[in-house]
């Protein structure tokens, strides 16, 4: 996979112990200044 400049937001997986698929931890959004948050995602 590749990463492109204009890319802002990714989103962040996680794979549980045990789980058969992976869930969506957060995401982590990036603004113009180059500050990155990240998100925790709903449970």
């Amino acid at each position: 996979m590749t990463s492109n400049n204009a890319d802002q937001e990714a989103y962040v997986w996680i794979w549980l112990p045990e789980a058969t698929e992976p869930i969506v931890a957060g995401k982590l959004e990036a603004n113009d200044q180059g500050n990155v948050q990240f998100n925790y995602g709903k449970m």
